[in-house]
């Protein structure tokens, strides 16, 4: 399953830094318009921009000072926030696809292991189908390959 969810993963790390680039180009196009002090503007932007690219491409819900010192950042801001809330609602709507084919997956292993009279290995399943079901964040982890602990599973 986890293969099946690589391209969808990578895509949207990659709209994510995407989104992370055109909000830095939309700065960097206010700032010149603005005439403000390019150059050290242009340093806090370019570092907080690639602090957020390394961070997986999330946009922070609130600026910096020095960005937002920046004249009409705020509308570059909420457009940037709002691109980014898309394209988290389709890649949750994608993976959630997935989740029913790894749900669905499961239910058949627990059908052939009924028949190999095996119900340890059943409850075990039928308690992955539940937490899948019951935290849509436990599933895209699993799906992502990063180590699990109870603090990501709510």
């Amino acid at each position: 399953m986890q293969e099946r969810s690589k391209p969808l993963i990578s895509t949207y790390g990659t709209k994510l830094k995407a989104n992370c680039a055109d909000f830095q180009r939309s700065a960097k196009r206010q700032i010149r318009k603005m005439r403000l002090d390019v150059e050290s503007t242009d340093e806090d932007l370019e570092s907080e921009a690639a602090d957020w690219i390394a961070d997986g491409g999330r946009i922070p819900a609130d600026l910096s000072f020095s960005l937002s010192a920046i004249p009409d950042i705020e509308e570059i801001h909420a457009a940037s926030l709002q691109r980014q809330v898309g394209i988290e609602d389709t890649f949750q709507e994608e993976l959630g696809r997935h989740s029913a084919t790894y749900i669905l997956g499961l239910e058949k292993q627990i059908e052939r292991l009924k028949s190999d009279n095996d119900p340890g290995a059943v409850a075990l399943i039928e308690a992955e189908i539940a937490r899948t079901e019951d935290k849509p964040k436990y599933f895209r982890t699993l799906m992502q390959g990063k180590e699990r602990s109870e603090d990501q599973d709510e």
